[in-house]
């Protein structure tokens, strides 16, 4: 059986979403971390200042990106799979 235009708009998002999360998970799996820079002031004497950049660097769990691999996999099948 063919699905109709409902269904398939419908599954479509579905099929795409699962596509980006996927991507998304592939990234972070690669990368493993992330860093952030922020800039904090320093002490101010008269027409003199110091700023600084401060780098946080943020370790993402090997189980989260399971979690976003295999969420992204799961919502691809079910915007893929055909109604029997």
């Amino acid at each position: 059986m063919s699905l109709t235009i409902k269904e398939l708009r419908r599954k479509k998002p579905i099929k795409i979403a699962g596509i980006v999360i996927t991507l998304v998970g592939i990234v972070v799996l690669l990368l493993q971390f992330f860093t952030m820079t922020t800039q904090v002031e320093g002490i101010h004497i008269g027409p003199f200042n110091t700023n600084a950049e401060a780098k946080t660097t943020f370790p993402i769990s090997p189980y989260l990106i399971g979690i976003i691999l295999a969420v992204g996999i799961a919502m691809f099948i079910v915007g893929h799979k055909k109604k029997l």
